[in-house]
């Protein structure tokens, strides 16, 4: 079952935000390139559009079935939440990633509908689950230079 599905020619910026460090940040798409909104946060292009990549058809592994208790599933509040817009700022759609589980994935919801859903732990190598795995991920690290935007 499609968790997420966003129209790629569509999207034009995203936020990531992180409520549990009540931290966010905001990027938009100049032509192939992403860009931070914050003038003094320097980010890996290519990590984001990974990113991109890897909700935009985002396929579940199994639905949560029964009571749901979403502090749980640690979607009370989430780990992160993507939104995604298009160039006029409407929302496309979203996505919450609240604690993995090793062995049934990381429980997820989204704009699609009310479900709460699984998907692979690996989903959090591209999405970061938190504020320091986005700066480890998506910043340069001060002593490496700023990659080139595509």
């Amino acid at each position: 079952k499609r968790v997420l599905t966003l129209e790629d020619g569509r999207l034009a910026s995203l936020e990531l935000a992180f409520p549990r460090e009540q931290v966010s940040h905001r990027f938009k798409r100049e032509e192939q390139a992403w860009k931070p909104e914050e003038s003094d946060l320097q980010i890996d292009s290519l990590e984001l559009a990974d990113l991109v990549f890897a909700i935009e058809s985002l396929d579940a592994t199994s639905l949560e079935e029964g009571e749901i208790d979403l502090a749980r599933l640690g979607l009370a509040p989430p780990r992160v939440r993507v939104s995604a817009r298009d160039a006029s700022g409407a929302e496309l759609g979203w996505l919450e990633l609240g604690d993995p589980d090793p062995e049934r994935g990381l429980s997820a919801r989204s704009s699609a509908g009310p479900e709460i859903w699984r998907v692979e732990n690996s989903l959090g190598e591209d999405v970061p689950l938190g504020v320091d795995a986005f700066r480890t991920k998506f910043t340069p690290r001060p002593d490496e230079p700023t990659p080139p935007a595509p």
